[in-house]
Order: structure tokens, then sequence, then C-alpha cells
């Protein structure tokens, strides 16, 4: 796609803009989209944008480094046996090597995606086709749910959600 101002340079920028209301979208390339922003048509625009900056200090390799590492740090450590991706590179990224990565990084990513969304697991709309199932009867999701309760020491409600697993394995088996 073009760039809509200059129509000579690639859009690298896809801006959606809200203003009185009103939603402007706008493709623009790296220079039109500065310049754009200089002249106060869109909002500040950063012409340097690597994918550590767009999340802040969410990645723990972003914070600056000790003397020692953290116990966090060390909890990131190591790099994926398949595609020898560390956590560092997919910190910046945010793209994994390869499907193995998903696995090898599972309690980083874990640790991520609660600090990011408040929960490690997905609880908006579910595909049409998988409407029927009730979330609360997937297994993972109650585990999940059972060890926040434990966590927030809220043992009744980790009573019974231990139960209602109990009694979707028996049904499994």
């Amino acid at each position: 796609m073009l760039c809509e101002r200059c129509h000579n340079s690639e859009a690298q920028f896809h801006i959606k803009h809200m203003q009185n209301g009103a939603v402007a979208e706008f493709h623009l390339c790296h220079k039109c989209a500065h310049e754009m922003s200089q002249q106060g048509s869109l909002p500040k625009v950063p012409v340097e944008f690597p994918f550590e900056n767009f999340l802040g200090n969410l990645f723990p390799a972003n914070v600056q480094k000790q003397a020692e590492p953290s116990r966090k740090e060390q909890m990131f450590d190591g790099f994926c046996p398949a595609c020898g991706l560390n956590y560092e590179e997919f910190s910046k990224t945010g793209k994994f090597g390869c499907p193995q990565c998903y696995e090898t990084f599972r309690d980083a990513v874990r640790h991520l995606l609660r600090r990011i969304h408040g929960n490690e697991i997905h609880r908006g709309a579910r595909p049409h086709g998988l409407a029927s199932k009730q979330p609360e009867e997937d297994i993972g999701t109650l585990k999940v749910l059972l060890r926040e309760a434990i966590e927030k020491e809220e043992y009744e409600r980790a009573a019974v959600l231990r139960d209602r697993i109990r009694l979707l394995e028996e049904r499994r088996a």
C-alpha cells in the first residue's frame, strides 16, 4: 500500500485517530507521518518504533540490568532447543521462532499475559463453532481459576472449582 499523502513510498504507519467522535484513518510513509506529526495534523508519531517501546517495560529484558539478575530474569533465561531463539530476542521482536518456543517460554508468556491482560486465559467471545461448549466446562480454564483462587486465599471458591474439575474428569474417563 502506498502512502496516502505522497503516493511514492510504501505506507509504514497505519494510524487510526479519533477526533470529535469521528475516526480518521491514515496510511503514511515514514517521512509523511513524521511531517504530519510535526505539523500537528496527527498525534505525535514515534519515528523510531521498536517493539520493546510499544509495550513499555512489560518485558523483563527492558528493565535496567542490575549487577545480579533478579529472580524473574533468571526465570526467563534459556533458549529454544529447536530454533535457538532466546527470550531477549523474543522481547525485542514479539515473535517466536518456531512452535517449540511456546513450550520453552511458557512461564515467561504466562507472566507477560498476566501483566498485560490481568489473566493468562482468554475470557472473551468464542468462535461460533464452539458456542455450545460453556467456558466453565473447560478443565484447563477451571484449573487456572483454581490456582488463582488458591493464590487469593479464596478457599471456598477453590473447593467448588476442585469438585467441578473432578466431576468433569470423571465424565471424561
